[in-house]
């Protein structure tokens, strides 16, 4: 009985919060709060109610050898109280920027004023298109030259991993000229196909072939937080719509890739939250959960960052922790046990909605604005089942928040430069 109190608490506190913070005079905005409540109980909960309800011959038999519902109850706990953690925090984040993240601001203060942004502000889009059309070319040759082991069947092999990540921050980086550009249009309603999207969307397809789906899953929730933010909130009925055809064709991808029919994409969506646990369950019933613990292993994977040339050792200062992944996914809640503890997680969760709250009261510039949708579409998905060398490190803090702010600083470059050139005499 306190096993399925804890799981509907679990359910019910992220699902009541996310809709109140969501729901405005009947429309829909996405923002953090609804992508991480949605990767909360997608990764966190649905899991644990899974191998509570459904027969053992649905699910895996490695991961139900490993399931113990007499262990949930501390875990159910911790989850319930780090959500509780993130609500406190984001309720400070509001009031402490609520001059500018009043929700009536955000869908119809904003919306107006945002038809009309600084001009001086703005990113040029000509230099923008020299940028995404010079990537794009990059991603061409990427492609050519990897594509013996890009299009090869799907396996773990580190030159596979190596090809595809590359590809993937090629991406990664037209789809931030995308958002740099959207964000810098005085009619954002009639730039969201400017034509730079086209190349990302190239780029969006490859990875979805080639079995990256996830990647590209974020980056639509990342323009649905912009399209609800800055352009129009949704309705109840889109939403409803768009996320069960999002589920059906990324479930369909999914379960074509790993060799079973299309009718089974249902099923491969629990699958990838099940799949992703078996650290989780591993963790729960081999290992223990530490109240605190230094975040040693996040630093290490931070020094990856760091050119060798000016670390040359850095690899001896690279550390992991053991953990069974068998299908390669990290639950989340695992790094952060490693990294922090139930304590030092909450305290994260309290100060992650701090932060994007802080870059949101200033989204009124295209880099801003462009880190905060960037940052909350990455919270759905890779947040909560990469591991933070991939999660915080690669796809929030480097292609999130270095990547555009390089990008923008390559174009203030570029325009300074240009307006010094002298013009040729005749």
């Amino acid at each position: 009985m306190t096993v399925w109190l804890l799981v509907i608490s679990a359910f019910l506190l992220p699902t009541v919060y996310a809709g109140r913070r969501s729901l405005h005079a009947g429309r829909v905005r996405i923002d953090h709060v609804t992508l991480f409540s949605l990767g909360f109980i997608f990764y966190w909960v649905t899991p644990i109610a899974a191998g509570l309800v459904l027969d053992t011959e649905v699910m895996p038999a490695t991961w139900t050898g490993l399931f113990d519902s007499r262990l949930l109850s501390p875990y159910l706990a911790a989850v319930v109280a780090i959500y509780a953690a993130f609500i406190a925090g984001d309720q400070l984040g509001g009031w402490v920027f609520r001059n500018s993240t009043a929700p009536d601001q955000s869908v119809n203060d904003r919306i107006l004023r945002n038809e009309h942004p600084d001009q001086g502000r703005r990113l040029p889009p000509q230099i923008l298109a020299l940028f995404s059309g010079g990537a794009f070319l990059v991603l061409l040759a990427e492609i050519a030259v990897h594509r013996a082991q890009l299009f090869a069947p799907y396996s773990t092999d580190m030159d596979g991993e190596i090809a595809r990540g590359n590809v993937t921050a090629w991406v990664v980086l037209l789809g931030s000229i995308v958002f740099l550009r959207i964000s810098s249009a005085p009619r954002f309603d009639r730039l969201m196909f400017t034509r730079l999207i086209l190349p990302f969307a190239a780029g969006a397809l490859f990875l979805v072939a080639d079995g990256s789906r996830l990647y590209v899953a974020s980056f639509v929730l990342m323009f649905a937080v912009f399209r609800s933010l800055y352009v129009r909130p949704f309705s109840k009925k889109q939403v409803v719509l768009a996320g069960l055809f999002a589920a059906a064709v990324f479930g369909a991808v999914g379960a074509l890739r790993g060799g079973s029919a299309i009718t089974d994409a249902g099923l491969n969506v629990l699958l990838e939250t099940v799949f992703t646990s078996m650290s989780l369950v591993y963790f729960l019933r081999y290992q223990h959960m530490a109240w605190l613990a230094l975040p040693k292993y996040l630093l290490s994977d931070f020094s990856n960052l760091i050119p060798s040339f000016v670390f040359p050792g850095k690899a001896s200062f690279i550390q992991a922790p053991y953990f069974f992944s068998p299908v390669g996914a990290l639950h989340s809640f695992v790094s952060f046990n490693f990294n922090f503890g139930v304590l030092g997680t909450a305290t994260f969760m309290f100060l992650l909605p701090v932060g994007l709250r802080w870059i949101k009261a200033r989204d009124g510039a295209p880099l801003f604005r462009t880190m905060y949708v960037m940052l909350s579409g990455w919270l759905a998905f890779t947040f909560f089942r990469d591991g933070f060398s991939v999660s915080i490190v690669k796809a929030m803090f480097e292609h999130s928040i270095l990547l555009p702010a390089a990008i923008v600083a390559l174009v203030r470059l570029v325009e300074l430069a240009s307006q010094n050139v002298e013009p040729v005499q005749p």
